[in-house]
């Protein structure tokens, strides 16, 4: 649901994705759960029982859970392909500058403070089958680099080594740097990279 989830931004907005039939099928509600809720115009799943589920849950057992449905995805043959991609995105917070583990960074574009969250994914992509294999979050004005990292330790800790896992990863136009991508993507992780540079990049891989 995470994938869908962040289409519609925040929980609040949740009740469009419980309400998807598909999804709910393929998560193992029965025709009839998904009927009797529709009637009721509601979702499967309320968001508050999402919301109090994700909650309750400490922090490296809900990371050791994801990573154990990786782990069924790759067992059920479900990814293919060892062509991977790794993007971050904001996760902006209105109102609530207190919340746990909140960041902040300058917007000179909007010349404000932004408050929030960072998240850096990592999916296997194959043409109609990209798979989220990875995640992890931050405060919002960490390194990408530092939060991919977090996802490499992760695999390598509930998955399998990550030259196992993927071949080539293919990267947005953000900063990541020589010495990281030669470095560690290169020489300490063994797979190599794919990125959009200037002209007058320095160097090719």
């Amino acid at each position: 649901m995470l994938t869908e989830l962040l289409h519609v931004e925040h929980l609040a907005q949740a009740d469009k994705v419980t309400k998807d039939a598909k999804l709910m099928r393929e998560l193992g509600f029965t025709f009839t759960e998904i009927e009797a809720a529709k009637e009721k115009d509601k979702g499967v799943i309320h968001r508050d029982t999402l919301r109090n589920y994700y909650k309750a849950i400490p922090q490296q057992q809900s990371i050791g859970e994801f990573y154990s449905y990786v782990n069924f995805m790759r067992e059920k043959k479900w990814v293919r392909g060892r062509n991977y991609v790794a993007d971050g995105l904001e996760l902006e917070v209105y109102g609530h500058e207190d919340y746990e583990g909140i960041g902040k960074v300058w917007d000179d574009k909007g010349k404000r403070w932004k408050y929030g969250y960072k998240a850096v994914l990592l999916m296997n992509v194959e043409e109609d089958r990209e798979r989220l294999m990875g995640i992890a979050i931050g405060p919002i004005n960490t390194d990408e680099r530092k939060l991919l990292l977090q996802i490499f330790k992760d695999l390598e800790k509930y998955v399998d080594k990550v030259k196992n896992i993927m071949d080539v990863i293919i990267l947005d136009r953000g900063y990541w740097g020589y010495d990281f991508l030669e470095e560690t993507i290169v020489k300490k992780y063994g797979i190599d990279y794919v990125i959009i540079a200037k002209k007058s990049f320095m160097f090719v891989k």
